[in-house]
């Protein structure tokens, strides 16, 4: 359902940027190509439901500089709030591309207003997130120069590991075809700007190849937990605007065979080295056992249990020091409707609530006197821990 909607309004969205309604739908389609696509709106995450509303209120974002009507106004602050509400690093990175929309708008229109409505957007972000801006943002930012310092420093290929010759041909054959379309559809790209004169979302189409890029390299160096998790971001979001390049490419390519038999049996072949190619890389594991793996079902649906048993707003026990540990427990919280309380600045003497059994780090309280058992499936213990131990 989520991926559904996602391709909606990118057919709306990719309709601001693109004329031709043809390239409209092959960037859809395109975009469907990614090989985190999949993975991604199967997880149960926060960023993948902050992901539509992204796309949304880029579109919205789009139709108010255009227009300057007061409901795109409107709607683009709403989504916004939900945006930072439903996941604060998505919002970090929607502030980014209006930033990138903004420059281009002020490249070939001359246009400002964008600017005083990027800084409304982030005085919301600041209101919103100040409680967790001192610690989670800055260490956010911190690790996120890290993973490009790894770029340079790391000497292990970290991805695929243990894939047969044909998955490794296969994927490699997927990026060298994205490449070959990628360079196909900038050529074309820049001979149709010099024949129109302009096109303002150049930057914003360059500004995904450059992210694009980023994730190709975060992923073989992925020598931390950060790193392999910001490439399948920058993955995600590199195909918003890459899609638009493959699609152009992939007109242009097309179109040297004039045969219609080649040029289906030519579109056949594309669209098999990009789902072949695709699903070569999957799992999407990585030689670092030290880096826990993607929300399994057992894990929500010990969320699922908590939201139907707890009290909304009950504490919920994390640490962001502990990030193997912690990574597994944060992704409950948010669909069990707790409060996380974070050991990193309060006192676990002073909790009461529930602590999910999940890695090493939360094995400590297990024989904590005042701590019962009161749920298992099979992967996830939690405990509670009594008011009266205060």
């Amino acid at each position: 359902m989520n991926a559904m909607l996602s391709s909606i309004i990118l057919y709306l969205l990719y309709g601001e940027i693109i004329d031709d309604e043809k390239l409209r739908k092959i960037s859809v389609l395109m975009f469907s190509t990614s090989w985190y696509y999949t993975l991604f709106h199967a997880n149960y995450l926060r960023e993948v439901y902050a992901f539509p509303l992204s796309l949304l209120l880029i579109y919205s974002y789009i139709k108010m500089l255009k227009q300057k009507k007061y409901e795109y106004i409107y709607l683009t602050y709403l989504l916004y709030v939900s945006i930072v509400f439903t996941h604060h690093y998505t919002s970090y990175l929607t502030i980014i591309i209006a930033t990138v929309i903004s420059f281009g708008y002020y490249i070939y229109e001359k246009q400002i207003r964008g600017f005083y409505y990027l800084l409304s957007m982030i005085v919301i972000l600041l209101i919103c997130t100040s409680e967790i801006f001192s610690d989670v943002t800055i260490s956010y930012i911190f690790n996120t120069v890290l993973s490009f310092k790894n770029i340079l420093q790391t000497g292990t290929l970290t991805i695929l590991p243990g894939r047969t010759l044909f998955e490794l041909f296969m994927s490699l054959s997927y990026y060298m075809l994205i490449g070959l379309l990628m360079l196909l559809g900038l050529k074309k790209l820049i001979s149709t700007m010099r024949e129109n004169g302009r096109n303002i979302y150049f930057p914003f189409i360059i500004f995904f190849c450059i992210l694009f890029v980023v994730s190709i390299l975060l992923r073989v160096s992925a020598a931390g937990q950060w790193s392999y998790y910001l490439s399948h971001r920058a993955t995600i979001w590199a195909y918003l605007g890459i899609s638009i390049l493959m699609a152009y490419g992939f007109d242009v390519l097309t179109s040297l065979f004039s045969n219609e038999y080649l040029k289906h049996f030519l579109v056949i072949l594309i669209f098999c080295i990009l789902a072949i190619g695709k699903f070569s890389q999957y799992p999407p594991e990585i030689s670092d056992g030290a880096i826990p793996q993607p929300v399994s079902f057992l894990r929500y649906q010990s969320a699922l249990w908590l939201k139907d048993n707890a009290n909304m707003g009950d504490w919920f026990l994390i640490s962001y020091s502990e990030n193997a540990s912690n990574r597994l427990a944060r992704h409950m919280s948010p669909y069990s409707n707790q409060r996380q309380y974070n050991l990193n600045w309060l006192d676990y003497e002073d909790f009461y609530g529930y602590i999910p059994f999940l890695g090493p780090f939360y094995s400590q309280y297990m024989n904590d006197a005042n701590v019962a058992v009161i749920y298992s499936n099979g992967e996830v213990n939690i405990g509670y821990k009594s008011m009266l131990s205060r």
